[in-house]
């Protein structure tokens, strides 16, 4: 049994991060009831807890533990971590640079002097720092996952996870030693761009309040999505799933809180949401808002009115944003601290299955034929979809059927104007928002399509690899060509459930006579390319990564920089300098039309137009084929444009392949010997090998005979 100061030194950790918690509620009050500014409170918190830190170095140094240091060593020393630290710092500073041309011009312009007035340069420095807001939480919410996400779950790819368990470590220890470790790679990358929000003092300077409150905010939000990430990878058997549940979350988290936070403040108005709960007045609303306080794209917008930030408004938003990721993080991490050796060992062992049960699900696979390797990658590998699955699953769906049922309610059976006109009407505008309902929806299954088909092509490696199946695949007779296009198909039809909700959407569009079938064939040929090109890019990146991890990590910036994420240093380093040279709007136009074109999710989501006879009420867009621009002849530019990378990329991934894998054609040179000394022995071919030449490779310090037999070669 052990003893007490045992008991209490493992105590003291939690007692510390208690401690924490209890002083930073403390501080809040104070803060409130002598009504600090944003910027104080959070110099207090800031304060605060440097000093529990040094105070309490020993507590805290154990709740981290020895991994803290290995992690935070290995994850800093990543050129990645330099790279997008640099490309971050980079690119404010070229958006600082951009934007003060364009602004300095056009207050010239305006003016038609010279000179610039001190108070104009001190808006020019607020309208900066609330676009650099933007830019750095988008940055937190599209890095945090990415970096967090896979730092359980690597360990259990690469089966490293039983040697922690070995160890005398904690559950406690590893969570918080990774978590913690990732959080101050993310963090360090957030307060990279503070420096150059101190260079604006020289423009006037800003409010320190709100650089105060929105660095916190930042802050906050990098270690409430942290905890959320490290519970998914405790959870998950693979990278590549809980990153993407991580992202699934975020999205749904954003995009279903502000819909039901909206939906309520309506009803809130008109009375509906007041309920008696044990002779207690409750507004449902009031939930919402609470349920909403996390989602700062939501809420910062409706508390300001859309207008400039004020502090008696901001302290208590950020009151209520750092309460609710204070919650979810001590949820998240408290499950993941609990549930870390049982949700690996069930993963490892599972339980035992029926034997009914495994023959009945063996027998509903198709069978295997003359393709074992496809065989394998469409039906037998990961076909566990999990709770998270399921519930994107139902989501996609229920949004593809409430949407087009909810409009036709709106249409035909609510009171509303357009209820009291003639039928045919009201049929064509229903064909309308039907015509909408199908390109949205295209676009958006498009870039999911796509996403999904680069994970699970960043998996076809370096998967393998940490499986320890790479060398027993190699050798096999498997050609290069067989594992590539196993890997690419099996790649593709990994999203086959979106792909058939694509199908019941376009057939729902042509019953309803809101789209075009030749328009429909068009774009399932874009899909086809888009989907080909991202599956070969994430088995490129596969092929060039170390661990599933890695690969799965340059596989989403990759996707998401090929999927629309262009646009950003295209409009930086193009879009701004032609604007200030203003340009006539046909020569903009048509800049512009070329990358929507080469833009997958636009793409496909312009292409499902209506009937031509009715290019009046459907077919309006930018691809539209009576335009006297380069609009019509986009499409074709972009497809173009794809069909060139699709190639590129099977060429250097079938190159990449076969020096992987050892295979391909290698010729002899004069003397009987192959140049490349890694190379296997492979028979060169007949037409270009004369007899005399030996067809296979002989071994070091071995000279070969050409009148030997080609098995007798050892």
């Amino acid at each position: 049994m052990p003893s007490a100061p045992s008991r209490l030194a493992t105590a003291l950790p939690l007692l510390g991060l208690l401690g924490w918690i209890a002083g930073a509620i403390a501080l809040w009050v104070v803060g409130r009831q002598r009504q600090w500014s944003p910027g104080e409170l959070v110099l207090a918190g800031a304060v605060w807890l440097l000093a529990l830190a040094v105070v309490a170095r020993e507590p805290v140094r154990n709740l981290f533990g020895p991994v803290f240091w290995y992690e935070l060593t290995r994850v800093g020393r990543r050129f990645a971590t330099f790279l997008f630290r640099f490309l971050y710092v980079a690119a404010v500073c070229g958006l600082l640079f951009l934007m003060y041309l364009a602004w300095r011009d056009e207050v010239r312009w305006s003016s038609g002097s010279g000179l610039i007035a001190p108070s104009k340069l001190s808006e020019f420095a607020a309208e900066f720092f609330y676009l650099f807001a933007v830019v750095q939480y988008g940055a937190v919410l599209l890095l945090t996952p990415a970096y967090v996400a896979g730092a359980i779950t690597d360990e259990k790819e690469r089966k490293t996870i039983d040697y922690l368990f070995t160890t005398d470590l904690a559950n406690r220890e590893i969570v918080f030693g990774k978590l913690a470790a990732r959080v101050a790679a993310v963090v360090f990358f957030v307060l990279a761009g503070l420096p150059v929000i101190a260079f604006l003092q020289l423009f006037g300077g800003i409010d320190p309040d709100l650089a105060l409150a929105a660095t916190a905010a930042s802050l906050i939000t990098v270690v409430g999505l942290a905890a959320v990430a490290v519970c998914l990878s405790a959870a998950m058997k693979r990278s590549r799933e809980a990153i993407l549940a991580a992202y699934g979350l975020l999205l749904l988290y954003l995009f279903l809180s502000a819909v039901v936070a909206g939906i309520m403040q309506g009803l809130s108005r008109q009375g509906y949401t007041a309920v008696h709960v044990l002779d207690w007045k409750v507004d449902l609303a009031d939930v919402t808002d609470w349920l909403a306080a996390g989602n700062a794209v939501y809420s910062l917008p409706m508390a300001t009115r859309f207008t400039n930030f004020d502090p008696n408004i901001i302290t208590p938003l950020l009151g209520r944003y750092a309460v609710f990721w204070g919650v979810v993080s001590v949820l998240a991490i408290g499950w993941a601290v609990t549930r870390l050796r049982q949700a690996t060992l069930h993963q490892r062992y599972g339980e035992s299955q029926n034997r009914k049960a495994v023959i009945r699900h063996a027998a509903n696979r198709p069978a295997m034929g003359n393709t074992p390797l496809v065989w394998r990658e469409v039906f037998a590998a990961d076909r566990r979809v999990g709770c998270f699955g399921w519930l994107f699953r139902f989501v996609i769906v229920g949004l593809a059927a409430v949407i087009p049922l909810w409009v036709a309610y709106l249409m035909f059976v609510s009171d509303r104007p357009w209820y009291n006109r003639p039928f045919s009407k009201q049929w064509e505008d229903y064909s309308e928002a039907m015509n909408v309902w199908v390109r949205v929806s295209t676009g958006v299954l498009t870039f999911l399509v796509c996403f999904g088909a680069a994970m699970r092509g960043a998996s076809a490696v370096a998967g393998e690899k940490d499986r320890d199946t790479w060398v027993s695949l190699c050798t096999t007779p498997v050609s290069v060509g067989e594992f590539l296009f196993a890997k690419w198909v099996g790649a593709v039809l990994s999203m086959r459930f979106a792909l058939w909700v694509l199908v019941g959407i376009w057939a729902v569009g042509l019953a309803l006579g809101s789209v075009y079938w030749f328009a429909l064939a068009v774009t399932a040929m874009f899909l086809a390319v888009f989907a080909s090109a991202f599956a070969l890019a994430g088995i490129w990146c596969s092929i060039s990564a170390r661990t599933a991890l890695v690969a799965n990590i340059r596989a989403f910036f990759l996707t998401v920089f090929l999927s629309g994420g262009f646009w950003l240093p295209l409009l930086m380093c193009c879009g701004i300098p032609i604007s200030m040279m203003r340009v006539g709007n046909g020569i903009e136009k048509n800049l512009l039309i070329l990358p929507i074109a080469a833009t997958p999710p636009l793409m496909t989501g312009f292409s499902p137009i209506g009937s031509f006879e009715k290019w009046d009420g459907k077919g309006l867009g930018p691809f539209h084929p009576e335009a006297t621009d380069i609009g019509p002849c986009a499409p074709v530019f972009g497809l173009f444009v794809w069909v060139a990378i699709t190639a590129l990329l099977y060429l250097r991934v079938r190159a990449r392949l076969e020096q992987e894998m050892n295979r391909g054609l290698i010729r002899p040179d004069e003397r009987g010997y192959v140049p490349r000394p890694h190379a296997r022995r492979v028979r060169a071919e007949e037409d270009d090998v004369s007899d005399d030449v030996p067809d296979y490779e002989p071994r070091r310090g071995y000279q070969a005979r050409p009148d030997r037999d080609a098995d007798e070669i050892p």
